[in-house]
């Protein structure tokens, strides 16, 4: 993603610079109780910290503007009864304009954010830990390629009989601040992998950006 975005810079420069500076701007995660969101950002800010510019390309500097992320983006929720609580994040999604660089907290609907969702989900679920850049910069696609399923699952009917408690129990790292649609898109997901059994027998999804009536979709 970095190489894309440096790449982007140099075509649209007169001349190739002597160096890039880039605002970077961390958004998402907070103090979950395995602390897998802290660590989440301790890995991304080494990732930006030993970054290299691909072969003849200049040297690229980071300047850190925002971080919302870890402790701080963290907020105490009250249970209705009074007695319990636990941590859920305060902002949990956010638009950046392109133009200005300003970040305001946004919440997406339907599709907008995440286009074939059940596909994404099945490889997410299946796969190790990775983040494969799946945004166009140049046409503004979305792009997903073939993949394989790297962990199996053997009780995907069992897991599409339980309720949405039980399933976010059972797949969620933090079951209280899943968002609304979660027990949905997940079943989707699974739902995916059992009708798919060979994934690399699909063809990449490319789709297109769309704005109609005020709203991202993707064609």
């Amino acid at each position: 993603m970095i190489d894309d975005v440096v790449r982007n810079v140099v075509d649209k420069s007169d001349g190739l610079p002597d160096g890039i500076e880039l605002d970077l701007k961390i958004v998402g995660g907070f103090t979950d109780k395995q602390d897998l969101s802290r660590l989440l950002s301790v890995h991304l800010l080494k990732d930006f910290d030993f970054y290299r510019s691909p072969f003849g390309f200049p040297e690229v500097t980071f300047n850190l503007t925002l971080f919302s992320s870890s402790k701080w983006n963290t907020k105490t929720v009250v249970e209705d009864n009074g007695h319990e609580s636990y941590d859920s994040w305060i902002v949990g999604g956010a638009v950046c304009d392109a133009g200005t660089g300003e970040v305001v907290p946004a919440q997406f609907v339907g599709d907008s954010r995440a286009p074939v969702i059940a596909c994404r989900g099945a490889r997410w679920i299946t796969n190790v830990p990775e983040y494969p850049n799946i945004y166009s910069i140049k046409d503004y696609s979305f792009v997903l390629q073939s993949f394989v399923y790297i962990r199996k699952f053997h009780d995907i009917k069992y897991l599409l009989s339980l309720s949405c408690q039980q399933l976010k129990d059972t797949l969620s790292t933090s079951p209280k601040v899943e968002a609304e649609d979660y027990c949905e898109y997940t079943r989707a997901s699974l739902r995916f992998i059992l009708d798919n059994s060979d994934p690399l027998t699909l063809l990449p999804v490319k789709l297109q950006a769309q704005i109609m009536d005020g709203r991202l979709t993707w064609q």
